[in-house]
């Protein structure tokens, strides 16, 4: 696992999760961590938090870090790779573009070449990323 954060221990910016029971932000398997997710968009350190835990190794960073869980960090970096191999990514702007003009999912998978199933996981991930990026603009 990757070193503990240094940024989390300064005097100058007290972390939310700080003294808070640790088990809220390593949930069982299964369990909901909204709880610590709440606690953590209230924390004057989620955007640092937040980068440091997507620059780690997903599978190796267990818990709630910087309101993520880590199947979410996963499913962040998996985007992140997807988009630089190419794949649905590289189509972005088509797919926004022939939705907004009336197309089909199937349409709009025949018209770049992907599945159905493909581009609308794709496009549900993009929606996500899109409304985890306002939370960290506007921590």
């Amino acid at each position: 696992m990757s070193d503990y954060p240094d940024f989390l221990n300064t005097a100058t910016a007290v972390p939310a999760c700080r003294g808070m029971d640790t088990n809220l932000f390593f949930p069982d398997h299964g369990q909901d961590p909204a709880e610590a997710k709440a606690i953590c968009r209230g924390c004057p350190l989620l955007a640092r938090c937040r980068r440091w835990a997507l620059d780690q190794p997903a599978i190796a960073l267990h818990g709630v870090w910087g309101g993520l869980s880590q199947a979410e960090r996963v499913d962040m970096k998996r985007v992140q790779r997807r988009n630089w191999r190419g794949g649905p990514g590289e189509h972005h702007d088509r797919i926004a573009k022939m939705r907004a003009d009336g197309a089909t999912w199937a349409e709009v998978a025949a018209a770049i070449g992907s599945t159905t199933e493909a581009v609308k996981a794709y496009w549900k991930r993009q929606r996500r990323n899109r409304e985890l990026a306002r939370e960290l603009v506007a921590a």
